[in-house]
């Protein structure tokens, strides 16, 4: 929902997967969503926002316990993630970068640095 043409409010959903983790525990896969306020500036067809993605997930892995391998280990979350994204529109649609740091309630266990690709489409007649 674009208020004019440099701050907009929308909602977003990410799936993550934690790199780096080998073995038992493996790695955590942590789909989250929330509201995505941002204030951002055109140039040409490239835009540059600046925002924050506020709201929560669940975080998922297999994990070992008492010898019995592959149970699920589950845990809810909030999230923050203030990001800087990068994006070129083309027709109806854009795409484009976007970096930035997760703060979780699992910090030690998910959290920081986060890069990712974003994309939209509008459709319309």
């Amino acid at each position: 929902m674009a208020l004019n043409s440099h701050f907009s409010l929308g909602g977003q959903f990410n799936h993550a997967f934690q790199v780096g983790q080998t073995g038992t525990p493996g790695p955590w896969y942590v789909p989250y969503a929330g509201f995505l306020p941002k204030v951002g500036l055109d140039v040409g067809p490239v835009r540059a926002d600046v925002g924050a993605l506020l709201g929560g997930g669940a975080m998922f892995r297999t994990t070992q316990a008492g010898g019995v391998n592959n149970l699920l280990e589950a845990r809810l979350l909030w999230a923050v993630e203030p990001r800087l994204d990068l994006g070129m529109k083309f027709g109806r649609g854009s795409f484009g970068l976007t970096a930035g740091y997760l703060v979780t309630a699992h910090q030690a266990d998910f959290g920081g640095p986060t890069l990712g690709l974003r994309w939209s489409y509008k459709g319309g007649h």
